[in-house]
Order: C-alpha cells, then structure tokens, then sequence
C-alpha cells in the first residue's frame, strides 16, 4: 500500500485512464462501474469500491488512535471518525463523547 500511496501522491497511479493514454485500453471509463476513470475515482471516487475505501479509512484511523492511546507519549483524548462498532471489533475500548475531568482546569470560567 506504501508504493501505491506514493505513486498517488507523484501522480504516477496507473489506473485505466493511464492505461487507455498510454493505449494498453480500450477505453478511460472505470471498469467496475463505467465512470470515467483516473486516479481519484480509483482511490475514493468508484462507487463499487465505497466500503473498501471505507474499510481502509477506518483501519487508517484505529492505526492511529492505538498509536496515540498506548504510545510512551500517549494522550487520554483522541477524536476520531470511526464507528464504535468497528472500534469494538479493533478492539479498542468504546469512547466516551465527553472528555474525562482528569484533564480539565480545576475551574471552568
């Protein structure tokens, strides 16, 4: 995935449009969903492709948040956009929606 990301972010992700350029295809259009293809349809555009991306998402996000939640600096508070189902299935503990008062000021103006 780090070679594809790469190749994302220097514009060189071969995708059907690149294919169709270089003329290896017939056609630009995306072949799972017929739209015209290129790089951003391929990563996050391509409605046949919405929970793959999806899933990549929320394991991109639970990565993280382990990070920071176990990590030798690791914070008490972490905002993510992740459902508490696929945090229980990570096997992260559910998070609270309001932050713990061990981190608050004594006194709130």
């Amino acid at each position: 995935e780090m070679v594809n990301a790469l190749k994302v972010r220097t514009g060189t992700f071969y995708s059907q449009k690149r294919a169709w350029w270089y003329g290896r295809a017939a056609s630009d259009k995306c072949v799972l969903c017929g739209q015209p293809d290129g790089t951003m349809h391929s990563v996050s555009g391509c409605p046949d492709l919405s929970l793959a991306v999806t899933k990549r998402h929320n394991d991109a996000v639970l990565l993280i948040a382990k990070a920071l939640l176990t990590g030798e600096n690791g914070g008490q508070v972490v905002a993510m956009d992740v459902s508490s189902a696929a945090q229980k299935a990570d096997g992260l503990q559910e998070m609270s929606q309001f932050l713990p008062a061990t981190i608050l000021p004594p006194s709130m103006p």
